[in-house]
């Protein structure tokens, strides 16, 4: 079964099954998670997308991947990717 079906046919929310679909592609960071989904054609609020995240953290469906830096303006960010056994949680 594919990774997208799993998504779809899944009991999580809409909003974790945009960031599973946003994950499905590459690791992101959760600035960019939280930028991407926030905009069109998403419009999701803030609490939305936060609440969204925490749950899948809680589900065990991401992790904490890497820290991206820039030193320039004083930022650390997180990436996320699918957690290594998300497919037996799915």
């Amino acid at each position: 079964m594919s990774l997208r079906i799993r998504i779809n046919q899944s009991k999580l929310t809409p909003q974790e099954k945009m960031i599973m679909g946003l994950l499905e592609n590459s690791s992101m960071t959760s600035k960019k998670i939280v930028d991407t989904l926030m905009s069109e054609p998403y419009d999701l609020t803030f609490h939305e997308v936060f609440n969204a995240m925490r749950g899948l953290k809680k589900k065990g469906l991401i992790v904490l991947d890497d820290f991206a830096g820039n030193i320039s303006i004083f930022e650390i960010d997180t990436y996320f990717t699918f957690a290594p056994d998300w497919v037996f949680k799915l």
